[in-house]
């Protein structure tokens, strides 16, 4: 340690002795702090005079108007702009907008079309338009004005939503207002004429009952009376044959006995008047019970009529029901889609309005199965009604057999009055004087009792088939009452359904659609959120924010220059002798980490106290600085003693990867995935975090952690200046003699370098003479590869990064090439040092083998001392 003061004593007495070195060392203290003062002054506040930046605007809107508003919403456009001081707004035509921004006069322009407030107002006509404005922006200009003037674009964009909103939600608000107040009533008028309709129907359906009950019970009756009907007929026929044999056994008889014949004239008249009394009840009872049929029929067939004109009416209200439901569903879905295409809509808006929509589909759900109940009894109806038909074609086929059983029984009627008058007149009297004609007359009466018992089995057929018909429509009466008792069910279902409908909330809202108010709508559909922000470590200006990351970075400069103006190596004078390279190391460190803290604390204490930049944590700021400054000239120090020329390299390309890739500017996640990778390797890193903290404001530990990963470098300093650099010396010293063999670049000389190191010395020693001719053989094979090799190695220098710079412009992956384009470059040159250091210490080695015993031991006590 003794050693190590002695030399940075030195160093402070020969800078004290010399002004100019002074002087030269405050410029090295002062420079690296205007660089970050500078920058942080001139991003102190840049957002604050974007008034400056001129955008120019061209309105050729010429307004529209409906039977309901007039707008220019191109004129109110510009109103805002004239009030608004954001950015430098400049009011002029298309064209010069256009020419200005291609030829730089403007960084943008927004056109606003002809048109523009026109298709703003078509949302009011049910048509859903795209108003546009146009935007010209000229990005060659400059990089970050486009990005400004897009927020200027977005604020013009933000005002016509808003417009937009405003005018489709009063529109459809108003839309609302209306619709809910006719919607309302048509419900009610609806609602109460169904129920009416229900209710009347529901009567009519019990009447109807009533009426086929009574229609049944006359069938039965009807064929009650058919049956007795029949018995007669057969009582006439049987009476008829009989008569016939009786006048056939009189034929027979009357030559032997005249005394029968009066009686027999007298049975004879007794049976015609019974006859004819049978057919006179015959024909009473068949026209009393066909017509009672055929009046049954009518009225059935008015019932059915009845029938399917309510059924045809509860179809028509229920249609117009559902379709009010639709369009009423349809207004509340457009509402709820334009709250949701809001960037942040309310959700308890957005319940409200489903639940709206939900109740609405439910009711429209039971009125179309109530509908489809009331197709099912149409359709029941309409099969009555064929039923009905058949109904009436089997009456108007019993209409007509009436007809023709009265035609026929008034025949047989008109038959036995003759044949009593004919007895009683003619034949009676006659049959005294003349027994062949009573003879005759007999057989015309046997002809005549035979036409008897046909006439009746004829009427028999025609019963039977009336009896036949009254079965079937008795039947179909049956039908026809359950169906009515079916139609009578569901209509009490029905009124049921719709009286629970109009009871319900959804009912109700949609009877309060009337209440609605479109200027309130309108103002919530502008504005539905209010953004409640909340700043944690709040920046003042946008310089304060960046101050961490320039004076960061004016700190690495500063070990840069620092490096690059002053000497690394240590020489030997009278006030220091005999030092060793890890004591030189240091010793020559103390006058870099000295000037490294003055650095640290100009450039801190001027953004503090000149720029007066924002920090919660002055001490800690300052600190930060120091321990920065501290550990970056470690590295650059170490660096650049270990690798001289290519660690100068070095440290440039990792000030230029940290720059982007130490979210310094931009948040890591915005950069690419090769930075993403790499952000944490970097010192830059952690001093920029324990900066901000120090600034905004501490969180738990961060700072500590930040500190304590930025001082852990110093480890990898160390390890670079203490064991990679003795490794290294004499390949350096080598480079050097190179260097100077140019006579064009600077380079120092390390006198603690070995002209003729000890193990070559040690080697030669060691050889016997048939050793150092395998020695000279493999020297010799070296030699001849040498140049070649060192051609070779040059070609490569060109060659391989030509080849990434082609991957370059041909590969999306560019960082990465270019990454691998220097690391190709570093390779390629270490490769040519250790060639030709390589080539050096062989040709050492040959000019030792040349010496004797002797002078290699005399050379290496040369060396030791």
């Amino acid at each position: 340690m003794k050693k190590v003061m002695e030399i940075f004593k030195r160093d402070l007495c020969r800078l004290r002795k010399t002004p100019a070195a002074i002087i030269v060392a405050v410029g090295m203290c002062i420079i690296p702090a205007l660089y970050a003062w500078f920058n942080i002054a001139a991003n102190r506040d840049p957002y604050g005079n974007t008034a400056n930046i001129k955008v120019a605007v061209a309105n050729n809107d010429v307004g529209a108007e409906n039977k309901k508003r007039t707008l220019d919403a191109g004129r109110q456009i510009l109103d805002q702009m004239e009030e608004n001081d954001d950015l430098g707004w400049v009011f002029t035509d298309e064209e010069d907008a256009v020419n200005g921004v291609k030829s730089g006069k403007y960084y943008a322009a927004i056109v606003i079309p002809e048109t523009f407030s026109a298709d703003l107002l078509q949302i009011e006509d049910g048509t859903l338009g795209s108003p546009e404005i146009k935007y010209y922006v000229n990005e060659k200009r400059n990089a970050v004005a486009p990005k400004i003037t897009n927020t200027g674009s977005t604020t013009v964009q933000n005002k016509i939503e808003e417009e937009f909103y405003k005018v489709a939600s009063e529109a459809i608000a108003e839309e609302l207002q209306s619709v809910g107040g006719s919607l309302a009533d048509d419900l009610e008028t609806t609602n109460d004429n169904i129920l009416s309709m229900i209710a009347d129907a529901r009567k009519n359906f019990q009447d109807y009952q009533t009426v086929l009950a009574n229609v049944e019970s006359t069938i039965a009756k009807s064929s009650a009376q058919i049956a007795h009907t029949q018995t007669t007929l057969d009582q006439a026929i049987s009476a008829a044959n009989s008569g016939s044999k009786s006048f056939k056994e009189a034929k027979e008889l009357i030559k032997s006995s005249r005394k029968n014949v009066r009686a027999f004239g007298a049975t004879f008249d007794q049976s015609m008047s019974d006859g004819e009394t049978l057919l006179t009840d015959i024909q009473t009872t068949a026209s009393k019970n066909l017509g009672g049929l055929e009046t049954t029929a009518q009225q059935m067939n008015t019932l059915m009529g009845a029938l399917k004109r309510t059924a045809e009416s509860i179809k028509t209200d229920s249609s117009n029901s559902i379709q009010a439901l639709d369009d009423t569903i349809a207004a509340f879905k457009a509402k709820l889609q334009n709250l949701q295409s809001q960037p942040t809509p309310d959700q308890a808006t957005l319940y409200q309005i489903q639940e709206v929509i939900k109740q609405l589909t439910e009711s429209k759900t039971a009125l179309e199965g109530l509908q489809k109940q009331n197709g099912d009894v149409l359709t029941q109806i309409e099969e009555m009604q064929g039923s009905t038909g058949t109904l009436n074609h089997i009456m108007t086929d019993m209409s007509t057999t009436r007809k023709d059983s009265e035609k026929l029984l008034a025949q047989g009627k008109t038959t036995l009055r003759d044949l009593r008058s004919g007895l009683n007149q003619n034949l009676m009297p006659g049959l005294s004087s003349s027994l062949d004609t009573v003879s005759g007359l007999t057989g015309d009466m046997k002809t005549t009792l035979k036409d008897v018992a046909a006439t009746a089995d004829q009427m028999k057929g025609l019963l039977n088939e009336l009896d036949a018909s009254l079965t079937s429509g008795s039947e179909a009466l049956k039908q026809t009452g359950n169906s009515l008792s079916l139609v009578d069910e569901r209509l009490a279902g029905l009124q049921s359904d719709l009286e629970t409908l109009r009871a319900s909330d959804a009912y109700q809202e949609i009877l309060d659609l009337q209440d609605i108010n479109p200027d309130a709508v309108s103002k919530f559909m502008t504005s539905p959120i209010q953004l409640n922000s909340t700043t944690f470590y709040e920046m003042e200006d946008y310089g304060s924010g960046m101050t961490p990351f320039y004076t960061n970075l004016a700190l690495w400069v500063g070990g840069m220059v620092l490096i690059a103006i002053m000497k690394q190596e240590v020489d030997e004078d009278e006030k220091v002798k005999k030092f060793t390279l890890r004591q030189a190391y240091f010793g020559r460190q103390m006058i870099f980490i000295l000037l490294s803290v003055i650095q640290s604390l100009i450039v801190c204490l001027g953004d503090l106290y000149l720029l007066k930049v924002q920090c919660v944590h002055p001490g800690l700021f300052i600190l930060t600085g120091v321990v920065a400054g501290f550990v970056y000239l470690n590295l650059i120090y170490a660096i650049t003693a270990a690798f001289k020329h290519i660690g100068r390299a070095i440290f440039v390309f990792l000030v230029i990867i940290q720059i982007p890739g130490s979210t310094g500017t931009f948040p890591v996640e915005m950069m690419g995935g090769f930075y993403q990778a790499i952000y944490r390797l970097m010192p830059f890193t952690y001093s920029n975090g324990a900066m901000r903290e120090a600034i905004g404001g501490l969180y738990y530990n961060t700072y500590l952690k930040d500190m304590g990963i930025l001082a852990a470098y110093l480890l990898l300093a160390l390890l670079i200046g203490l064991v990679l650099r003795p490794m290294l010396l004499n390949l350096n010293a080598m480079f050097d003699r190179k260097l100077k063999e140019a006579d064009l670049i600077i380079y120092e000389e390390n006198n603690k370098t070995d002209d003729c190191p000890p193990e070559l010395i040690a080697a030669a020693l060691r050889r016997d003479p048939q050793m150092r001719e395998e020695f000279r053989e493999r020297a010799e094979r070296f030699e001849k590869t040498y140049k070649r090799r060192k051609r070779i190695g040059f070609l490569l220098m060109a060659v391989v990064p030509l080849i990434f710079l082609i991957l370059m412009f041909s590969v999306e992956s560019k960082l990465i090439y270019l990454v691998l384009w220097i690391a190709t470059l570093i390779g390629l040159s270490l490769y040519l040092i250790w060639l030709e250091y390589h080539h050096e210490r062989m040709q050492k080695q040959l000019q030792l083998d040349g010496l004797s015993e002797s002078e290699l031991l005399a050379a290496m006590k040369e060396e030791r001392a």
